[in-house]
């Protein structure tokens, strides 16, 4: 049933439950390489372990990379140390200009929502926060998004970021990014409209914080950002629940009370409020 598959859903979010292990036995050497911009899974994790990085962006445009780090033996407290990006002729990239984030795994079939097709695990979440662990014989995906600020000069800046576990364990991977003389508009001024569904009560559920709290709109707000920065002009809500959902489950945009002569009040304070909200983070029409 579709209720039992949100279930488990949901759960495997809120908890990772396990970490997908390498199909053969790996050494105890905490190893990594620079991977394409792929979903890495199981049988693409481990290769060649190349530690260079290039990429070529334009002023104020994002570009990404992403490593991957495997072992044998288990790291605990894993984390991404980051360095500013500098060229020869005095340009600076700051640290602050790099995002890195680890993918999270979670219980589900990426390419459908049928029970039938079964359950595994897969990278699905970004975060910023989280400082994992890597179980024995299993491998860890980290995203990286880099933002040359407006301003700069053009030239090649290099750095590089270190993903760093307990007892001394750390694999470094150089960065080398080719700055053209040309600078992106924000994405407000962009020509593109783009509309990726996104529900901020999916947020509530996953951190089981109250449904448009201060902590809520905490977590919300790199989120929004993250969509502002890709373009997104739209923000959706759901003035009223569909059936399919189960009363209590989700927090309507618009409540509704009804009045005892039969009328209706309509209460707007939270549309309004998650609507003014998300033009704050970036998320303007176009």
């Amino acid at each position: 049933r579709i209720s039992d598959y949100r279930e488990k859903y949901w759960t495997s979010v809120r908890t990772e439950p396990d970490v997908p292990r390498l199909p053969a036995k790996a050494d105890a050497a905490f190893r990594g390489r620079v991977a394409d911009l792929v979903r890495i899974c199981p049988e693409n994790a481990v290769g060649p372990e190349t530690r260079e990085w290039k990429g070529f962006a334009w002023r104020n445009e994002r570009v990404h990379a992403q490593f991957v780090v495997w072992s044998g033996e288990e790291v605990l407290d894993l984390r991404v140390l980051k360095e500013a990006l500098r060229s020869e002729n005095g340009g600076v990239i700051p640290a602050e200009a790099i995002s890195a984030r680890f993918v999270l795994n979670v219980l589900g079939e990426p390419a459908s929502p049928s029970v039938e097709s079964g359950f595994r695990l897969y990278g699905d979440l970004l975060d910023g926060e989280v400082r994992p662990k890597l179980p024995a014989n299993a491998f860890r995906t980290v995203w990286l998004t880099l933002t040359p600020p407006k301003g700069i000069p053009d030239g090649t800046y290099r750095g590089g970021v270190t993903v760093r576990g307990n007892g001394g364990k750390e694999i470094r991977f150089s960065l080398s990014l080719e700055v053209a003389d040309r600078t992106l508009p924000d994405p407000a001024d962009w020509k593109v409209f783009v509309t990726i569904h996104a529900h901020p009560l999916t947020v509530a559920t996953l951190h089981r914080v109250a449904p448009f709290s201060k902590e809520h709109y905490r977590l919300l707000l790199p989120l929004l950002r993250e969509l502002a920065a890709a373009g997104q002009k739209v923000v959706y809500v759901n003035l009223f629940n569909p059936p399919w959902i189960k009363d209590g489950q989700y927090r309507n945009f618009i409540l509704v009370t009804r009045r005892a002569d039969g009328t209706f009040a309509y209460d707007y304070s939270v549309f309004d409020e998650y609507v003014g909200f998300a033009k704050r983070a970036g998320i303007v029409g176009g």
